[in-house]
């Protein structure tokens, strides 16, 4: 998985069938490549998961202190060792009313690729606001790599919505601090937290709607922190310290709220695959 192709700068990918294809091969060949950027999905909607009867799910916690415990699950291929590892980090939603398909998700995700996946696990706004889930993840990720028993060889980082979010911020100081992640793994990430509170108003309530977006945005944010500070909004960080970030694999519904601001940050990244997911929401 972790062997990326070279991937052409500013290529837009969009996938026919992306589980029988391959979902999120090696080999660009296998996928249809397109230059022309006509934001356009051809992909089919992803079946419905159920958990793989091929993966073992197990907790895991690690004490970070004598008073706190960090809880993790770990989603591994029976009969397979020597694994490549993903760090992924579930958005609000897929930690609470979501767990159970999320975990069906990260299940089919360790059998498709033959991968270990550790799930990371956060305090959640609005009683945890930034910086308090980026530090937890920080600090998960310092005693995976330090203090757990598991053997890690080639490491991804990944995550969907705002933990996605996470996911980058962690992957762009990474840059900074030389942990070398080998590919960045992202299910409709939130990278933009100014234009997410940009968004036209549109009919509708419920989860994945402007009002939706904008209210996580206000109980995620501290009231003094700035929406489009690189340290929250990854879309606003220099485009030389993006370059620098490994290859990025994004997945977006093409009718997502947020899909236009995913597909710009795309636009700011050196090495990346777009799978685009036609009649797919958040």
């Amino acid at each position: 998985m972790f062997q990326s192709p070279e991937i052409e700068k500013k290529i837009y990918v969009n996938v026919a069938k992306p589980i029988e294809a391959g979902f999120l091969v090696d080999q660009p060949s296998e996928v249809t490549l397109h230059t022309s950027r006509d934001r356009q999905g051809t992909a089919s909607k992803l079946p419905a998961f159920i958990p793989h009867q091929e993966v073992d799910r197990q907790a895991l916690s690690i004490e970070a202190s004598p008073s706190s415990l960090m809880e993790f699950e770990i989603y591994t291929p029976k009969e397979k060792t020597e694994l490549n590892t993903i760090f992924y980090i579930p958005g609000t939603a897929s930690q609470t009313i979501a767990i159970q398909p999320v975990r069906a998700v990260l299940s089919q995700i360790s059998h498709i690729l033959g991968v270990r996946v550790i799930a990371i696990f956060h305090d959640l706004a609005p009683m945890n606001k930034h910086p308090i889930p980026y530090n937890e993840v920080c600090e998960a990720i310092n005693l995976l790599l330090n203090k757990s028993d598991i053997k890690l060889n080639k490491i991804a980082i990944g995550g969907d919505s705002s933990g996605g979010l996470l996911a980058l911020l962690v992957a762009i100081q990474a840059v900074h601090r030389h942990i070398p992640f080998s590919q960045i793994l992202l299910f409709a990430p939130v990278v933009d937290l100014q234009a997410t509170l940009s968004l036209q108003e549109k009919p509708g309530q419920g989860f994945g709607t402007p009002k939706f977006f904008k209210q996580f945005v206000n109980t995620y944010l501290p009231t003094d922190q700035k929406p489009d500070s690189p340290e929250v909004s990854p879309y606003h960080c220099r485009d030389e310290l993006l370059h620098q970030l490994p290859p990025v694999i994004l997945v977006s519904g093409v009718e997502d709220t947020i899909h236009e601001s995913i597909v710009a940050f795309s636009e700011k990244l050196d090495r990346y695959h777009f799978f685009a997911l036609e009649e797919s929401n958040h």
